[in-house]
């Protein structure tokens, strides 16, 4: 009687260990499913914001010109100067990736108009052009730059 007591009580011993391991592997698998959900997220946002961040730049850059000095464009945003700097030095530094991301051709079409081209020395757009339907999309800093130009 003693023996069969014992032997159901390590059975219920032993099948508590196994459902408590059994536990805590569903809950291990869940964490890691749910931190892999959470860091998709965050990368996700995190991308969201930087195009939104690329398009204060862009906004700002565009004000920006329209203005004397740092300090109204962080008036009229209601930012501080240092905040209006760094929209300022960031729509440079969208448009500096954006030309480098562009695939580059060595070759050139006799046959093909000339494009617009970005002074860099100056930030603005040169019309070296005289059909600019026919060149390639502009980039969205180089939009902004075309939009504020045309404005004079």
């Amino acid at each position: 009687m003693r023996e069969k007591v014992i032997t159901r009580a390590v059975g219920g011993y032993l099948a508590a260990w196994t459902a408590i391991t059994h536990t805590e592997q569903r809950r291990d698998s869940e964490v890691a499913a749910l931190r892999a959900q959470i860091d998709t997220v965050i990368t996700r946002a995190a991308s969201e914001s930087a195009n939104h961040e690329d398009a204060q730049a862009i906004a700002a850059a565009a004000v920006r010109v329209h203005v004397q000095t740092d300090e109204e464009l962080a008036d009229l945003l209601q930012i501080t100067v240092k905040r209006a700097r760094q929209l300022v030095a960031g729509s440079r530094a969208t448009k500096s990736e954006q030309l480098r991301r562009r695939p580059t051709s060595k070759k050139t079409d006799p046959t093909s108009p000339p494009t617009k081209t970005v002074s860099a020395s100056r930030n603005l757009l040169e019309d070296t052009t005289s059909d600019a339907s026919t060149g390639p999309v502009p980039s969205p800093v180089e939009a902004a730059r075309l939009d504020t130009s045309a404005d004079g």
